[in-house]
């Protein structure tokens, strides 16, 4: 087997305004397997400029030494504005 590969996903939220429902999906790619179950889909909210250390933090276990390409983590999520009035 292949050395672990460790993986840890950090979302930040650069702008000005607040994002709720943040919907983060990972998934495992074939040959490699979760050194512990761990869920790859949750949901959570960012203020304006805050940081998600750690969203997912996990250990992958190639079944077979090579090499592997990672598909990117998806987040979705709904930017509602208010409209001020003056």
């Amino acid at each position: 087997m292949g050395e672990p590969v460790y993986v840890t996903v950090t979302a930040r939220n650069r702008g000005i305004c607040n994002i709720n429902d943040i919907v983060l999906k990972d998934s495992i790619i074939s040959n490699m397997h979760l050194q512990q179950d761990t869920t790859l889909d949750k949901t959570f909210s960012l203020v304006s400029g805050e940081t998600a250390e750690d969203v997912f933090k996990y250990t992958l276990i190639p079944e077979k030494p090579g090499e592997f390409t990672f598909p990117a983590i998806t987040a979705t999520f709904t930017l509602l504005t208010e409209m001020m009035e003056a």
